[in-house]
């Protein structure tokens, strides 16, 4: 049997060098994996054919961690992993995520501060990201508003902060005053203390509701909540605001269906101290059907792969795999890269694994205490949808006018 190899190469951040991987087919049992040079394997046999082919690229170095199919990317610390697979071959590249701002080079999670004082940065994955604004020396984190002295000052994309001067938050009809970004009670409603700017630059509040009363319950907005025996859907009312519509649980089951949700999105008060949250599995009825989570996917990688930290290697490299062909006698390497004309399957192997669902805050009620995670929380949403913007790839420009409407919802 005759083996044909060719050079591994490492396309290095750092420098280029040049390697061979020794790679024995004798020791290859068929539907294993192993791992060479940051690329991942599996052997296999079909009648006399016994060889193996790419499953993906392994930062790891091993067969823990993460695998890397074809054209897919991985972040890390402060690297970049990308996996291409052409056929035969497979190159693995690891890059450092550095930032470049005025003529500095900062790395990842590095911030500082804008030589006037005045912005303060980060750098993201090779991106440089505004982290808030500075008051002297209090940072107003991006889309925010922070207290200076009973002054509020608000923070966008601009390189200005923007002073609410004598404006200290929203009036009630009583006359108090909360800060902004706070929550007051009125009627059977709900409300957060917004703000919007005008054309001439000033600024006026405004209160957004956030939810709906009911009992000693917070519905939030758009959301069904068991109080009791009720189901209280927070609902739009036209034009007049949101308010509590009591439902019917056939009335839920179609809306969970035409949303799209689950029984697991409907959750039951705890007498207005909203410190429980208590999953109801209902007893369906074997005609209903409904909407559910979980598939079935067929992965390349094995079952044996899970998804751990691993430190991240120095070097990029790109990897030729070893692709042998049929002979009854002896195994040897050429000195010289040779193009083998055997054609090898580069499709997963035949392994099936059921991919479990992603579980949401309210599927599991110990999860969400162990991490501290407040369910149904307009401002946790909030902040997970601003760290989804700015890490997205939209324009600067679009993705200022996300997160001010997020902002102005709130």
């Amino acid at each position: 049997m005759t083996l044909f190899t060719s050079s591994l190469v490492f396309l290095a951040f750092f420098g280029v060098a040049t390697a061979v991987s020794p790679i024995n087919l004798e020791n290859c049992v068929s539907g294993s994996y192993f791992v060479e040079n940051f690329i991942k394997y599996e052997c296999y046999q079909e009648d006399n054919v016994k060889g193996y082919k790419i499953i993906g690229c392994q930062p790891s170095n091993d067969l823990t961690g993460t695998t890397l199919i074809q054209w897919e990317t991985f972040d890390e610390k402060w690297f970049k992993y990308h996996c291409v697979i052409d056929g035969l071959n497979a190159q693995y590249s690891v890059k450092e995520l550095g930032c470049s701002h005025n003529g500095q080079v900062y790395r990842h999670n590095q911030e500082w501060t804008s030589q006037d004082g005045s912005t303060a940065y980060a750098c993201q994955f090779g991106k440089v990201v505004k982290k808030g604004c500075l008051v002297g020396t209090l940072l107003v984190p991006l889309y925010s508003v922070r207290y200076v002295d009973g002054e509020a000052f608000y923070c966008s994309q601009g390189t200005e902060v923007k002073s609410f001067g004598n404006l200290k938050g929203c009036t009630t009809q009583e006359g108090d005053i909360i800060p902004f970004e706070g929550r007051a009670k009125n009627g059977n409603m709900l409300e957060s203390c917004a703000f919007s700017f005008n054309r001439d630059g000033t600024v006026e509040f405004k209160w957004t509701q956030v939810g709906c009363i009911y009992s000693k319950e917070v519905i939030t907005v758009n959301a069904i909540q068991k109080i009791g025996d009720d189901y209280v859907h927070c609902v739009l009312n036209g034009t007049n605001g949101y308010i509590s519509k009591l439902m019917t649980r056939d009335e839920v089951e179609k809306w969970l269906t035409a949303t799209k949700q689950q029984w697991s999105n409907i959750v039951s008060g705890n007498e207005g101290r909203g410190t429980t949250i208590k999953r109801e599995v209902p007893t369906m009825a074997p005609e209903t059907t409904t909407t559910t989570s979980t598939t079935t996917t067929t992965t390349p990688v094995p079952t044996t792969t899970t998804t751990t930290t691993t430190m991240a290697p120095t070097t990029t490299t790109t990897t030729t795999p070893m692709t042998p062909t049929t002979s009854p006698t002896t195994t040897t390497i050429p000195p010289t890269t040779t193009t083998s004309t055997t054609t090898t399957t580069t499709t997963p192997a035949p392994k099936t694994t059921v991919k479990t669902p992603v579980k949401k805050c309210v599927d599991l009620a110990e999860d969400c205490e162990k991490m501290r995670i407040y369910c149904h929380s307009n401002q946790k949403n909030a902040e997970f949808l601003k760290d989804a913007i700015e890490k997205s790839s939209v324009t600067q420009k679009d993705k200022s006018r996300m997160l001010e409407f997020i902002e102005n919802m709130l």
